[in-house]
């Protein structure tokens, strides 16, 4: 029974350490990734976001999974450690994205109208568009980009998805309990 409480002490112990669950909005991004390719604000992968000139956004890491997925912005189409991450001249603060919790700011200059990127600085192909508008529109010749200021995503009213804080104690919670039926079963085995 000691051991029991042990257990249960140090899984609830993590999941009270919890990182605040990520709140998305029209210039605060949540990224996560499914082991495929990055999600945005608990959408689609491959997303292409609509950005503005001058308008700063954030990319917070609302997972653990980017540990060996670094998060970057870019111009490089495809990743990789090919793909030179943009620094402060071209209008991003912070990053790569790493650790949950993680954040970079990217504040668009006129020189970037068109179509930037955000990708893995580790594996190809894993990140989506940025279309860069200086009016708020399309760029000549994109897709029509996901607009987040008019375009509801998923988990837009409840934060990201379940990787983030409040889905990791909810998961801890959970392992703390079969853990404990799984201890107080053996214990009654050992006793028969």
């Amino acid at each position: 029974m000691k051991t029991l409480l042990i257990v249960l002490a140090a899984v609830l112990g993590v999941a009270s350490q919890a990182h605040a669950a990520c709140t998305s909005s029209t210039t605060h991004f949540c990224i996560d990734h499914d082991g495929v390719a990055y999600t945005i604000n608990g959408g689609a992968e491959h997303q292409t976001l609509a950005l503005t000139v001058g308008t700063t956004y954030t990319f917070e890491a609302s997972t653990a999974n980017l540990a060996s997925h670094p998060f970057i912005i870019t111009d490089n189409a495809t990743g990789t450690s090919a793909a030179t991450p943009f620094g402060a001249s071209q209008g991003v603060t912070g990053g790569p994205l790493t650790a949950l919790g993680d954040s970079l700011t990217y504040t668009p200059i006129a020189a970037q109208v068109g179509t930037q990127h955000y990708q893995c600085h580790v594996h190809p192909n894993m990140g989506g568009n940025l279309t860069i508008t200086s009016t708020g529109g399309a760029a000549d010749g994109a897709s029509t980009p996901i607009d987040m200021a008019t375009s509801p995503t998923p988990a837009a009213s409840s934060g990201c998805s379940m990787s983030s804080g409040a889905g990791w104690s909810r998961f801890a919670l959970l392992l703390a309990l079969g853990l404990a039926s799984l201890l107080f079963v053996r214990s009654r085995r050992a006793r028969a």
